[in-house]
Parts: C-alpha cells; structure tokens; sequence
C-alpha cells in the first residue's frame, strides 16, 4: 500500500512537471504567451492605406474616412492585403460606394519609418466596367 501511494505521487509529480512542456508545443495556438515568453517587440514604423478613386470626368478623389489603425477599413485593407485581394476589396468598395460613379479605384500602402521618413507603394488599380 505505501508502495503504491510513491509511485502514484512521483507518477504525478513527473506528469505535473513534463505536461507543460509537450502542451506548451502542441495545444497552445501561440507559444510566444507560452511559458517562456518573449517581450513584444515594438514596430517601429506605421502602415496606412490609402483609397482613392477617379471619376467618369477625370478628377480624383480620396476617401474621406479616417484610415488610421483603429478603423474597420483599415483592418479590412489590411486584411486583404495580406492575403493578396487588394482588388476584390476595391471590388467590394465600388459596390458599397455606388453614388461615388467612379471610373477607378486605387489602394496605396504609406509605410510611416521611425525617422519620419515615409514610402508609398501603389497595391492595385480597379477599373470599373
């Protein structure tokens, strides 16, 4: 009987020690919040993405809604961007904003640097059929 209780308690002490290692790995979705965390790294530069459109009479015009990172839209550019959609976006945007008559829409990531320096690259162009 006290044979048993040993074995039972080392057994349990040995689990209890092994256990978070093998689920820190398999059942855990992120291991940076595992135990062995890191510290966050801080991004020291800003993305933004910008819409814009051109009318049927040529003049171009800018979204007037704020794409900071707080706002749906830009989440949702974001998000089409990284899975490489940009144009079913400004698909999606040409539906939702049909009063604009616009004959093209175009989506550009500002890439804001720590020493203020800022690149912009043109992401896609939408023609309107």
């Amino acid at each position: 009987m006290k044979f048993k209780i040993v074995n039972i308690t080392v057994s349990i002490f040995v689990l209890g020690f092994i256990v978070p290692f093998v689920l820190q790995t398999d059942v855990f979705p992120f291991v940076r919040f595992g135990m062995f965390a890191e510290k966050p790294k801080i991004n020291s530069q800003k993305e933004l993405f910008l819409i814009s459109y051109q009318t049927k009479d040529g003049k171009l015009h800018a979204i007037d809604y704020q794409f900071t990172k707080q706002s749906k839209w830009h989440q949702l550019a974001l998000n089409y961007h990284l899975r490489k959609q940009e144009i079913i976006y400004l698909q999606k945007l040409n539906e939702s904003f049909v009063e604009y008559n616009a004959r093209k829409w175009f989506i550009d990531k500002v890439v804001i640097k720590s020493n203020y320096q800022q690149d912009t690259v043109k992401l896609a162009i939408y023609e309107v059929k």
